[in-house]
């Protein structure tokens, strides 16, 4: 899901994920090469091939939200994109609005798509591990 209202992020909450990644970085640095054989060392076939991110949408209804997610965005009221599926589980388009009126100023389908409107009334607030 993208957010538009980078406000609402806190300070702390940007520190916090740059710590976890920094520890990861640092977990995956200590662990390589522990416990694992280079391909072909045991004698087997090797079956390594490296992770290589796909560029293109991975689903047609990505392709939608990459397209045409700036545009919503750009809606006064959107705070965010995503993608859902109906109650017969046929893909939709997930829009997040702050007010119902927002609803009014989203279109109904976008590239065949239907477009889901739920409302967020406070937008997204960041959650605490107690808030849990």
């Amino acid at each position: 899901m993208l957010i538009r209202d980078g406000r609402r992020i806190s300070l702390l909450v940007l520190v916090a994920i740059g710590a976890l990644f920094l520890l990861r970085v640092v977990w995956m640095q200590g662990t390589q090469g522990q416990g694992f054989l280079e391909p072909g060392a045991d004698g087997g076939e090797a079956a390594v091939s490296a992770f290589t991110p796909n560029p293109q949408p991975t689903s047609p209804i990505d392709g939608v939200l990459e397209r045409n997610g700036p545009r919503l965005l750009a809606i006064d009221g959107v705070i965010g994109i995503g993608h859902t599926r109906t109650a017969i589980g046929a893909d939709a388009v997930l829009v997040h609005v702050l007010y119902d009126s927002v609803r009014e100023r989203v279109p109904e389908e976008m590239e065949g798509y239907p477009v889901e409107v739920v409302v967020i009334k406070g937008g997204f607030d960041a959650q605490t591990a107690r808030s849990f």
